[in-house]
């Protein structure tokens, strides 16, 4: 757990019931990170209460944000330098724990509404660690969505006599569906014959985009472009490679 928002482990803490102000002291925050010897020798004191406290390790790493008081065993001097080494292996982590980090730190500060100064003393870290958590978070879940889009452009159908009808969803940032097969593919135009009759097309039909001819019943535009003539060499339905097409320059609007 990274840290316990509820921080259900308080009423066993050892601290329970006694003042709280006997753990705090009156001083700057520049003299709470370089204390002086007085100071010191009061923490230090008050240190010794969470000697042989039970929760003494959860107290530590919920606290660790706090500017100020005892908590855990550690001084706001001591907890000062942890975050500091904290933020750098943060920032280090990989993997799923990177990820519970980064989800936490963005559900604080997006569905919370925390400001990023209270997102950092809840997690323990400081606030440009904090923001580079969320950033992250962010950038993470666009390329989730990005991957998962690219997984569902190509559309597998059951075999049939009949041609197989084109969806009606949206084709992404795409130009137009296109029959291949038995499935239906969005590809990106790249020209059509003088006649209208085929279709010159980008589409993954393995596992990398190829350009191919297609007849024209089996394209279907989605959205407006230039018309570009080109072209067609060779009596196949399909020919691969663009070096086989001359582009005409003529362009005008398709669709």
């Amino acid at each position: 757990m990274i840290v316990d928002l509820g921080k259900s482990w308080l009423k066993d803490a050892k601290c329970s019931g006694m003042g709280s102000e006997k753990f705090f002291t009156d001083h700057s925050v520049h003299s709470l990170q370089k204390p002086t010897k007085t100071l010191q020798a009061a923490w230090d004191e008050m240190k010794m209460v969470c000697g042989d406290c039970p929760v003494r390790r959860q107290c530590a790493r919920d606290f660790l944000g706090e500017t100020e008081g005892i908590y855990g065993g550690m001084d706001p001097a001591q907890r000062y330098a942890v975050r500091k080494v904290h933020d750098v292996h943060v920032r280090a982590l990989d993997g799923p724990l990177k990820e519970e980090y980064a989800a936490l730190a963005w559900r604080l500060s997006k569905e919370c509404g925390y400001p990023g100064v209270s997102v950092a003393r809840i997690m323990g870290l400081g606030l440009t660690a904090t923001q580079y958590l969320v950033q992250w978070h962010e950038d993470h879940l666009r390329e989730e969505g990005e991957a998962k889009a690219a997984q569902t452009l190509t559309v597998e159908l059951v075999e049939t006599r009949l041609p197989v009808d084109f969806p009606i969803r949206s084709v992404g940032d795409r130009d137009a569906w296109v029959r291949y097969g038995r499935r239906v593919v969005a590809g990106y135009y790249l020209g059509q014959t003088e006649d209208d009759a085929w279709f010159f097309m980008k589409v993954p039909l393995s596992r990398e985009d190829s350009s191919a001819w297609f007849k024209a019943q089996d394209v279907q535009m989605r959205r407006s472009m230039p018309r570009r003539v080109m072209k067609r060499v060779g009596n196949e339905s399909r020919i691969y490679g663009t070096a086989l097409s001359k582009y005409s320059g003529d362009v005008k609007q398709a669709g």
